[in-house]
């Protein structure tokens, strides 16, 4: 039985992984915003410098899947 991880995604990346949500309107609208929005705000404040994004044993250019802990 094989244990699944948490792997939080580097800032440097953020932006990579919102442009993967950059088509198949509307499909994709509010991933991509949703992502855009969190990266605006934490280049503006550092009142949210415990924004972290996740993702599952650190597959997120594969699976897209992303959890977002403020």
């Amino acid at each position: 039985m094989s244990k699944d991880y948490l792997v939080e995604i580097p800032i440097d990346k953020w932006v990579e992984l919102r442009d993967m949500f950059n088509g198949d309107w509307p499909k994709n609208i509010v991933n991509y915003f949703t992502i855009d929005n969190y990266i605006k705000w934490r280049e503006k404040s550092n009142e949210i410098a415990n924004l972290h994004f996740y993702s599952l044993n650190g597959e997120w250019k594969s699976d897209a899947t992303v959890l977002i802990v403020v």
